[in-house]
């Protein structure tokens, strides 16, 4: 009996061996694989172009050109920050170039500037990757995923902190001056692919050519006085097709909702005004958030 216990315990000693021996295989092979994956992501994070990279020709254009027009005088809650970060988070894709462009007043150190522009390349066609060596293929796909995760990190964090840069100090928001800027930009005038202008404004211009503002609150906008004020002032700018959605109309300065509030009628009058201002720049409005933005962004 005592001799059949012995080696019953001799043998689970074993196995118990057997599976340590086994399992520090698995951790370093885990190990080498992890360390390989991150000297591979190394090498592509070096990367500016997979196609370039891998001798491949971009013949595919880019689908759509998407503008994100940070207004830094007026500011977000953070449920609405997140919201804006929601609404952009489906057009980080393949195909797609995302331009951040944050402006206030034409000041020293507010004035429009380009925060950042990526270009998301655009998937090989069917037809393209017949053509290409499986080894060479794998390569590109594996840069291309690596590039895509990588935007969807970078994107979001870079537009966040635009974001948070905004200050209710600032007095003035040269909304109009802002976008004749903008539509006047070489890569808007001849892009590939759709235009899309994601516009984060309270949509309220206080600037010397005119003021959307009485009294701490939103004035009662007459759309065609406002319009002329803007065609005097060679302010119309021409977005060539272009679809717009705006985040944060009507968005009083953390101050002024704390004295007043505007009344739907003032807000019905503000999106008024602006679908007509869109419609004479050869833009279409497809969205107007008052704040948030009810629809998706296409």
């Amino acid at each position: 009996m005592n001799l059949l216990l012995t080696k019953e315990i001799k043998r689970n000693k074993i196995m118990k061996l057997y599976k340590i021996i086994l399992l520090s295989i698995v951790v370093f092979l885990n190990g080498c694989n992890l360390t390989n994956q991150s000297k591979k992501n190394d090498n592509f994070a070096s990367i500016k172009s997979c196609y370039d990279t891998y001798g491949i020709d971009n013949i595919n254009a880019i689908k759509n050109n998407v503008y994100i027009i940070i207004d830094q005088t007026f500011i977000l809650d953070e449920h609405l920050k997140e919201h804006v970060i929601e609404k952009i988070s489906p057009l980080l894709v393949n195909g797609n170039k995302i331009n951040i462009i944050k402006f206030s007043t034409f000041s020293e150190g507010h004035y429009t500037s380009v925060v950042s522009k990526d270009t998301i390349e655009t998937k090989l066609t069917n037809m393209q990757r017949d053509d290409i060596a499986n080894n060479k293929l794998k390569k590109f796909d594996r840069c291309m995923e690596y590039k895509l995760q990588a935007k969807k990190k970078e994107i979001p964090i870079s537009l966040m902190d635009t974001l948070n840069e905004s200050n209710e100090t600032i007095s003035h928001s040269e909304i109009f001056k802002t976008l004749l800027e903008v539509s006047n930009l070489h890569s808007f005038k001849k892009p590939k692919g759709n235009k899309i202008i994601i516009l984060v404004s309270d949509m309220l211009e206080n600037s010397s050519i005119s003021s959307f503002y009485t009294n701490n609150s939103v004035k009662m906008i007459q759309y065609k006085k406002e319009m002329k004020v803007v065609k005097k002032a060679e302010y119309l700018p021409d977005f060539k097709d272009a679809s717009v959605y705006v985040i944060g109309a009507g968005l009083l300065s953390m101050k002024a909702r704390n004295q007043s509030s505007s009344n739907i009628k003032k807000l019905n009058n503000l999106k008024i005004f602006w679908k007509h201002y869109f419609k004479e720049s050869n833009a279409d409005l497809y969205g107007f958030g008052m704040p948030e933005l009810l629809g998706d962004v296409e």
